[in-house]
């Protein structure tokens, strides 16, 4: 039986790595043979001792063997049955063994007291021991006592001159000095005894309900809790790290949570799953710590107002950050923020911005606020939402239900570069920025737009993913992230669905479509026209193509736009130079001055001479580095030629016209005569191109001249520009006689 007692404080070495409750310097541990082969008898006989008041105890129903919780060591202290064990051992058993030296079979035990605090309990078995241990009795120095190997014991003088692990500290006549608990936690042998007393007489202070470890950052894990409990009915269970006790977190361990538990309240929060849950014990189950009662939501969701209209955000945070859509707040820095009835304002500063993800972060002064938390499940379509906030400007928080239409819809140009899912809830303007929360108001989006589909037949409410959204809340509470800095307008063809012109709504001061000089107004505000390689062409020239060039570039980006305020062409550089006026247009001719016309302003030209082009005598134009093999008809460009051997090889304007065919390209031509005094010929304009730009084609005759050169002008611009361009082009093209042809060299 000793062998078996021996295999279990083998197990208890693994498991328990216990306190050192006497002081003492190191000092070199001695390893002593069983008393059976001893030459030289030690102070006390280890073996008969442990023989006479050690047990293995064994339990059923506990968190389990890899915490040593659900096992360990017992020792007798009463003759009639009684042992002391840690209370880690048995709390939440539904079943208490214990081995007994020179018994066959465990004897079932029963827990007679619980002293959680001090991770004592108490159980009674069906046995007459011959004798007990006596607690706080010892004196005169002690040695602590743990099995080490090979069937031998090994003492030392302290637990801080062994590495492996004591079981009980006995001094020189095998009294009990102190007993370990757990992993570096031990109890004085005479504070034991005052615990077993209080246990015996069923009078412990305090009662958990429930047995905890320390762990290293001051917070206690449950080890097992007693059925039929309070706590058991609130579902704490084994294995649930405590975090927090009432209003304060714990950083003391069992011993604090002890101290404030019970107190004026029972409330407790609580780690399982990386997730966090809270409660008071006895008055509910607990339940995820993100949970937020409609009471709540009132107080977490904000009306954001600034001087031109009126949007939602929330609360994200208890020191008062809010977040909301940059659309909300783009072009203001200060705002006002109020909550449900509108007797409550206070200011706002918005101290972080991205148009890319058209997300904000407001921070409000004070501390202390009701701030609602991200949803950690999955997004499932059909799931029950709520979208929250103040539509319409109106002062009354509104909760508005649906469900989840779309788990994640197709990146639409004029969607955020964030993830965005589709739900059926009601909204109108001034719901953008309000969250769509789940049945437990946890925020599952971010609502930022509703578009009306077939003649407002059909609403299409969208939000940012909530995960999404979450990871730029830290870095917006730091700075702007990922912003261009302007609040864009998209404008759909009503027949097709297809976006039409990108206008400029709204220009924050300091961003970089602000230094740069862009316009913002909500009728009146630039139209923007190119941007970078993109041009305002259907899903090119959107949020998401334009936040993607910024990221690809980090130098200046071209910008063209018209300003319909006084209906002038500008262009200038993100990053780089400001907006200015395009200037005059400017007359560019073909080598020897045979053709030539006027161009934009700050456009060049590449000379094409009679070998060039499979023509004759004539220029390209278009805008600094421009590549007629990788951007025709994605920029502005012009092509004039002129040549004798064109009216021979195509015989008539509409034969040369018919040789320019776009229709791989654009949508729509018409072809028209020319209207005019010096040429005659035709003209041919091609729309609906796929890059947003028309294409304007001349093929003329000179009347002037006999025979006459066929002339071909091409003009390609966007569609705001496209008819001023080819029409100055027209207007003033120039034709000269050809230059007589070189002489041919004789040979020899």
């Amino acid at each position: 039986m000793v062998r078996r007692l021996m295999a279990f404080l083998a197990i208890l070495a693994f498991s328990l790595v216990l306190g050192a409750c006497t002081g003492g310097a190191d000092e070199d541990t001695t390893t002593v043979a069983p008393s059976s082969t001893s030459t030289t008898e030690p102070a006390f006989d280890p073996n008969a001792w442990a023989t006479t008041y050690l047990v293995e105890v064994e339990s059923e129903g506990a968190l389990g063997e890899e915490s040593a919780a659900g096992f360990g060591s017992g020792l007798v202290v009463g003759e009639e049955g009684l042992i002391v064990v840690p209370a880690t051992a048995v709390v939440g058993a539904d079943r208490v063994n214990v081995l007994i030296a020179d018994e066959e079979f465990p004897v079932e035990g029963a827990v007679e007291a619980m002293a959680e605090c001090s991770n004592l309990a108490l159980v009674r078995v069906d046995h007459r021991f011959p004798d007990s241990v006596t607690l706080g009795a010892g004196s005169g120095p002690a040695a602590w006592l743990a099995w080490a190997r090979d069937g031998e014991w090994e003492t030392a003088s302290s637990i801080t001159s062994n590495p492996g692990p004591f079981a009980v500290s006995i001094d020189a006549k095998g009294d009990v000095v102190a007993m370990a608990i757990y992993r570096g936690e031990g109890i004085a042998g005479a504070e034991a005894a005052e615990v077993l007393a209080a246990m015996r007489r069923r009078d412990v202070a305090v009662e958990l309900d429930f047995a905890g470890l320390d762990q290293p950052d001051g917070t206690v894990i449950v080890t097992g809790v007693n059925a039929g409990s309070d706590v058991a009915a609130a579902e704490l269970g084994a294995g649930d790290i405590i975090v927090q006790v009432g209003s304060e977190p714990l950083t003391g361990g069992l011993a604090e949570l002890c101290d404030a538990y019970p107190a004026a309240t029972r409330s407790l929060e609580f780690v399982r799953d990386d997730i966090t849950y809270e409660g008071e014990v006895g008055a509910e189950a607990f339940h995820p710590a993100s949970w937020r009662t409609v009471d709540e939501l009132k107080e977490a969701v904000v009306r954001v107002e600034t001087d031109r209209a009126s949007g939602s955000g929330f609360v994200v945070s208890s020191d008062g950050f809010i977040l909301t859509n940059h659309h909300v707040v783009a072009g203001f820095t200060d705002v006002m923020i109020s909550w449900d009835g509108g007797d409550r304002l206070i200011a706002g500063r918005v101290v972080g911005r991205s148009s890319c993800a058209d997300l904000a972060v407001v921070d409000v002064d004070g501390s202390d606020y009701v701030f609602l938390e991200w949803s950690g499940a999955p997004i499932i379509a059909a799931q029950e939402v709520r979208v929250v906030g103040f539509p319409r400007g109106t002062t009354q928080l509104t909760f508005k239900p649906g469900e989840i239409s779309k788990e994640q819809i197709e990146p639409d140009p004029s969607t955020p570069t964030t993830r965005v899912l589709e739900h059926s809830a009601q909204t109108n303007r001034g719901s953008s920025g309000g969250p769509v929360v789940n049945e437990h108001g946890e925020v599952v989006g971010v609502h930022y737009a509703a578009f009306v589909l077939e003649e407002a037949a059909t609403r299409e409410p969208f939000a940012i993913h909530g995960a999404d959204a979450s990871d730029y809340v830290p870095r917006l509470m730091q700075g702007d992230v990922d912003h261009l800095g302007a609040r864009l307008g998209y404008f759909y063809d009503v027949d097709t669905g297809e976006l039409r012109s990108v206008r400029v709504l709204a220009v924050d001061t300091d961003s970089l479509a602000g230094i740069m000089g862009l316009f913002g107004h909500a009728d009146l505000g630039d139209v923007l026209l190119r941007f970078g390689s993109l041009l305002n062409a259907p899903r090119e020239l959107a949020i998401r193509a334009i936040c993607q060039e910024m990221q690809e570039t980090t130098g200046p980006i071209p910008i063209a736009i018209l300003r319909q305020a006084d209906a002038e062409h500008y262009d200038g550089e993100l990053r780089g130079a400001p907006l200015e006026v395009i200037p005059d247009p400017i007359f560019l001719s073909s080598p020897d001055d045979v053709v030539g016309t006027s161009v934009p302003g700050r456009w060049v030209s590449t000379p094409l001479g009679p070998n060039d082009d499979g023509d004759g005598y004539g220029l390209r134009a278009g805008l600094p580095g421009f590549d007629f093999n990788t951007k025709f008809g994605r920029e502005p460009y012009m092509r004039l030629v002129a040549s004798n051997a064109s009216a021979e090889k195509w015989g008539s304007t509409t034969d040369r016209l018919a040789a320019e065919d776009y229709s791989g390209h654009c949508a729509d031509q018409q072809v028209d005569n020319v209207p005019s005094d010096e040429f005659e010929g035709h003209m041919q304009i091609w729309s609906d191109c796929a890059s947003g730009v028309e294409i304007h084609s001349y093929a003329l005759f000179d009347r002037r001249q006999e025979p006459s050169p066929m002339v071909l002008l091409l003009v390609v611009d966007d569609v705001y520009s496209v008819a001023e361009t080819s029409a100055r082009a027209f207007g003033n093209l120039r034709v000269q006689p050809f230059p007589p042809p070189e002489p041919e060299e004789n040979e020899g």
